[in-house]
């Protein structure tokens, strides 16, 4: 009996560590062969507006045996609209605003699953904005303004994330992450008729949580 307890609980100890290593041998993603990764945040969309992030990762296997991934990305977005006074057609503003932003920076990765890995690391982003509103009311007298606003930013993004392979060449990730940093900004208002000009400029520092930082979907080849 005692002879039978013992081989059972070899035979069990074995499978155990052979059903270990051959999930390891069936991990449905392989970063090194699978090097390059294009993604998209979605999460705008769940919003109503349109993908506008995009992300690039070069996924590496250190020679520790550990993921990890430089990361290079980019954000836009734009608006530009014009608006009439229905009491007075002549009477229009023009509103125009877009924002860039340009993120480096390097991501740590673990794997939990076949399927499923998390991750974390720090981003560099540098951010540029310039929104403009201007027009004419036709009153007694005319009159015509002049709005203008232009953004700097320097910020640090510390990050965590879970990543699902749907298929070796697609997968989803979600992440969140604060945001540190610097901001400078500079304001420019003018009217005409009365004559008024008139410059401002501020700086700050800043820190934001990012609950949901992004929703991204990936391809990798």
């Amino acid at each position: 009996m005692r002879k039978t307890f013992i081989i059972s609980f070899l035979i069990l100890v074995i499978s155990s560590t052979s059903f270990s290593q051959e999930m390891q041998k069936t991990t449905i993603f392989d970063y090194s062969e699978d090097k390059h990764e294009f993604s998209i945040d979605i999460s705008p969309v769940l919003l109503g507006n349109f993908p506008s992030s995009l992300l690039y990762r070069n996924n590496y296997v250190s020679k520790k045996g550990k993921n990890a991934a430089f990361r290079l990305g980019a954000n836009f977005s734009g608006t530009f609209t014009s608006q009439k006074n229905e009491e007075n057609p002549q009477s229009t503003v023009d509103l125009n605003s877009h924002q860039v932003n340009f993120l480096i920076g390097k991501e740590w990765q673990k794997t939990i699953k076949n399927r499923i890995l998390a991750y974390y690391g720090m981003d560099l982003n540098l951010g540029y904005g310039r929104s403009s509103t201007g027009g004419n009311f036709i009153n007694l007298p005319e009159t015509s303004f002049s709005t203008t606003n232009t953004t700097y930013s320097i910020s640090a993004i510390g990050f965590v994330g879970m990543k699902y392979h749907l298929s070796r060449h697609f997968s989803i990730s979600a992440e969140s992450g604060l945001n540190a940093g610097f901001n400078n900004s500079k304001s420019s208002n003018k009217t005409e008729n009365p004559n008024f000009s008139e410059n401002i400029r501020r700086s700050s520092l800043f820190v934001d949580m990012l609950p949901l930082r992004a929703i991204r979907f990936a391809f990798h080849f």
